[in-house]
């Protein structure tokens, strides 16, 4: 049975159920000015557009009382708010690292060392949403994201605990943004990696460079497809056209 209702009815409805945790929040300045708060529904999505007056503290997005990172499931760069512990450090340390932009730290990407401020909850909920996404979907498994700066697909067998039959795939769906400086490479001084908490096979070798992927699904069949546009090396002349392109069905 399928319930029929109307959008206005959805959005009174939210206005009285959703928790007040799933909402955006201001922390510490008592002087933010939220302006309004607008929940959008349409027939498959609901989001929420906040306008703040003159912010002088970070807005957050609690689902659920739980923050949730934007970088991608299968990589990591020793970025603070990732779902992964991996910070760059010397060696055998296993102190607390900041890994700041652009800091010079020398070394290699470590779980022993103890990265800033991060939260073992981010892990948590890492391995809450791939037991789910294994559990519901008997079928193949993909997700895609972005904000490494590069294109690359991976298959994840393993995520601490949990064991994969029929591993999860994972794509790099490319940026518009690399130089030839490179990112995260310049920036943080290594590649985008493997996580040490995670076990996969390589798909497609992650690669610095801009591009885009294109994903169509028909039927039973999804085809992914990941342009590569260069721009990494300007001596060679690159204007953004396409270069090479990689292509995976599932």
């Amino acid at each position: 049975m399928k319930l029929k209702t109307k959008r206005r009815t959805v959005l009174k409805w939210l206005a009285a159920s959703v928790p007040l945790s799933f909402l955006p929040k201001i922390l510490a300045a008592r002087t933010d000015d939220i302006r309004h708060i607008l929940p959008t529904v349409t027939d498959t999505t609901f989001s929420i557009s906040v306008s703040v007056g003159q912010p002088r503290s970070m807005l957050q997005l609690l689902v659920d009382g739980k923050e949730v990172p934007s970088h991608p499931v299968g990589w990591t760069a020793g970025k603070w708010r990732e779902w992964y512990p991996d910070v760059v450090a010397p060696e055998g340390f296993v102190g607390v690292v900041t890994n700041e932009i652009l800091s010079d730290v020398q070394g290699q990407l470590t779980t022993s060392a103890q990265k800033y401020f991060w939260q073992k909850g981010w892990w948590e909920q890492h391995q809450r949403l791939l037991e789910a996404l294994v559990k519901f979907r008997q079928g193949s498994r993909m997700i895609f994201s972005g904000d490494i700066h590069a294109l690359g697909a991976v298959n994840i067998r393993n995520s601490g605990e949990l064991a994969f039959e029929k591993p999860v795939k994972s794509f790099l769906v490319g940026p518009v943004s690399t130089s030839d400086a490179t990112w995260p490479s310049a920036a943080r001084g290594i590649p985008a990696s493997e996580p040490g908490w995670l076990t996969s096979d390589e798909l497609i070798a992650t690669r610095e460079v801009n591009g885009f992927t294109i994903f169509e699904f028909e039927g039973l069949v999804a085809r992914v497809r990941l342009f590569y546009c260069g721009g990494y090396d300007r001596s060679k002349g690159e204007d953004g056209r396409v270069q090479q392109v990689d292509e995976i069905t599932i």
